[in-house]
């Protein structure tokens, strides 16, 4: 399947030896899967030649070299949202006012999505946009269709499985949850747009659940090839479950963060979390002694 802006693995390091790598790859797994680059190991100041010291690691990043030591550097593949290739001239049409309509939304809110500024954003016309919808509302559920299939098609590509052999199974685990928690950070306003405006909708509630039972099934599909380490007693059920109850929370958290700071949680500490709870509900590793 096509994707725009597509992930690519980055290079290993090269021209020093596997020490050197391990100490400046420090981080890594987590710089890799937020910017989509490996962190050099340094930099030279153009003019002088002098060598820079790589950035500061937040305290998350200082985490997960801590976990994950040598393994941290080689997680060095982006990962990114993949959008539905566009076509004939029809179908970048359409794809132009949806997209306006999700630019609208990000910055002003489901409020704002009038059908002459949608057709003023996406640069069509009014009777471009009724000769596809006939209203506002069946414009957000195209929306909603279209967020959907690209969910599957993110997954598919971000969990196959020959892109993370040369990865543990926890620092994979890690990786994912990093990504889930930015992807669902990035989306906020288009997800609580459409939990505002459909919500009531059988047709919502029908496509959010193929979508899920797609996820689940990418999901088990590249966790159950390392079955053997897997403890818990059904892997299949609590690697569904694991992506439930990590979706549920990151849902939870988009709703809340509306009542204000003192409800909010911060990203480092929920990745942290939320990867402690699934590498241990799988049993991957035993649970820690009873205080």
């Amino acid at each position: 399947m096509a994707r725009k802006g597509g992930a690519a693995s980055a290079a290993e390091p090269t021209g020093e030896s596997a020490p050197a790598a391990r100490r400046t790859g420090r981080g890594a797994l987590a710089v890799a899967a937020r910017t989509g680059l490996a962190p050099p190991a340094a930099r030279r100041e153009p003019a002088s030649g002098t060598e820079l010291a790589p950035p500061p690691l937040t305290s998350f990043e200082k985490a997960m070299a801590a976990s994950f030591g040598e393994e941290a550097p080689r997680a060095a593949a982006s990962l990114g949202w993949v959008k539905t290739p566009q076509q004939d001239r029809s179908r970048k049409t359409l794809e132009r006012i949806l997209d306006a309509t999700e630019e609208i939304i990000r910055e002003r809110g489901v409020e704002a999505v009038t059908i002459p500024e949608v057709a003023r954003v996406a640069r069509s016309s009014v009777g471009s946009f009724y000769a596809r919808f006939p209203d506002k509302a069946t414009l957000l559920h195209t929306l909603h269709e279209r967020a959907c299939e690209q969910s599957i098609a993110t997954a598919e590509v971000a969990l196959e499985a020959g892109r993370w052999g040369h990865l543990g199974t926890e620092a994979l685990i890690c990786l994912f949850v990093d990504f889930a928690v930015r992807l669902f950070r990035e989306r906020q306003p288009i997800m609580l747009a459409f939990s505002a405006a459909l919500s009531t909708d059988p047709g919502f509630a029908a496509r959010r659940a193929r979508t899920a039972a797609a996820l689940a099934r990418s999901l088990q599909a590249l966790l159950l090839a390392r079955r053997a380490e897997i403890h818990h007693p059904d892997p299949p059920e609590a690697i569904a479950m694991s992506l439930r109850v990590v979706t549920a929370t990151l849902e939870q958290r988009n709703s809340l963060e509306l009542g204000g700071p003192e409800v909010a949680i911060a990203d480092e500490k929920l990745i942290a979390e939320l990867s402690r709870m699934v590498v241990l509900y799988l049993g991957l590793s035993p649970a820690p002694p009873a205080a």
